[in-house]
């Protein structure tokens, strides 16, 4: 009882009521900045056919931000070139994504059709990843394709390097391959992870779409 009594100290009950301000001042001060920090968003550059945006046509000059499912018609002319912020730009090809995180953590799910990444130069604290139901690739400052398909994924690099994995606990068992400039994988659910192949005749057709996206090769 006696250490009970201690706490109604005036001494006491003045400290307790400076730290509950300080707590509630740093918790609003940390608000605050969440509230003003700006919120990632991306730009429609072009698009060829039908593109939506969560059911909704979109057209160039639109605005969209991470949760945003897009798709294109089931065409093979059909695309929508998006930039995001540091000089990203992705072109969704015949299929659909969805805008997972624009933040320094950059990942986008591709659940079907083909994605022609441009990174750009990443920081030490950023990284890009896209994720389709069979596989997740990461890269840094590179050009290279991403197709999903119902029973694989397909990659194709033009530019840099990319490191891919099958998904779940496949990919924690599995490990990792890492295609260099020129190269391509077919990862497939059920089977090992292939080592990558020179594929000269994919890496040349995706080269042509990146010219057409305005990155022509140097």
């Amino acid at each position: 009882m006696k250490r009970g009594r201690h706490w109604n100290h005036p001494l006491l009950k003045a400290v307790g009521v400076l730290a509950a301000v300080m707590i509630w001042a740093g918790t609003e001060s940390f608000a605050g900045e969440q509230a003003r920090k700006p919120v990632p968003e991306a730009k429609i550059l072009k698009v060829s056919g039908e593109a939506r945006a969560d059911g909704k046509t979109v057209k160039a000059g639109d605005t969209l931000r991470a949760g945003d499912r897009v798709e294109t018609d089931r065409s093979d002319n059909s695309f929508v070139d998006i930039q995001f912020e540091n000089d990203r730009v992705v072109r969704l090809k015949n299929g659909g994504m969805v805008l997972a995180d624009l933040s320094d953590r950059f990942v986008l799910r591709l659940d079907r059709g083909k994605i022609f990444a441009h990174a750009g130069t990443l920081a030490a604290r950023q990284s890009f990843k896209i994720q389709t139901p069979s596989a997740v690739a990461g890269v840094r400052g590179t050009k290279f394709m991403m197709e999903a398909a119902p029973d694989k994924t397909y990659l194709c690099v033009c530019e840099g390097k990319v490191w891919a994995k099958k998904k779940g606990l496949a990919g924690m068992m599995g490990g990792e391959i890492v295609l260099g400039a020129g190269e391509d994988a077919h990862i497939k659910p059920k089977e090992k992870l292939p080592p990558p192949v020179e594929s000269p005749m994919m890496v040349k057709m995706t080269w042509d779409e990146f010219a057409d996206m305005g990155f022509a090769k140097d």
